[in-house]
């Protein structure tokens, strides 16, 4: 989880170092989203601490990072753990944000994962 955490970059990637460490971060993205189809792998992944980490690289304007990130959420939220902390955790605001981006992909799984917190309900 901690290899995701590239939080701190903003702005443009001026430098190979911080290219790199933002796409070691969307392929272990890109791992957990696929694990997270798991029940099992969600409950694993809540204990090692994702869920603050997902909502610091939710506002992420890396395209390429938010994809995974909000597809890991998408496949949480089925978790009524995952749902509470999506709200607690101001996640719905930065959703509903990116809902306004170009990236249709974006878009989806925004109005999926904020579809399925609101049917599932609390």
């Amino acid at each position: 989880v901690a290899l995701l955490d590239v939080s701190h970059y903003r702005g443009d990637l001026q430098s190979q170092e911080a290219a790199s460490e933002l796409e070691v971060a969307r392929c272990g993205a890109l791992a957990l989203w696929s694990c997270s189809k798991s029940a099992r792998a969600r409950m694993a992944m809540k204990k090692a601490g994702v869920i603050s980490l997902l909502a610091r690289l939710l506002k992420s304007t890396y395209e390429a990072l938010l994809i995974p990130v909000i597809g890991i959420l998408e496949e949480c939220a089925s978790e009524p753990d995952y749902r509470l902390a999506i709200r607690t955790e101001g996640m719905i605001e930065d959703l509903v944000t990116h809902l306004k981006v170009s990236n249709e992909e974006v878009q989806m799984h925004c109005a999926a994962t904020i579809f399925k917190i609101c049917l599932m309900g609390s």
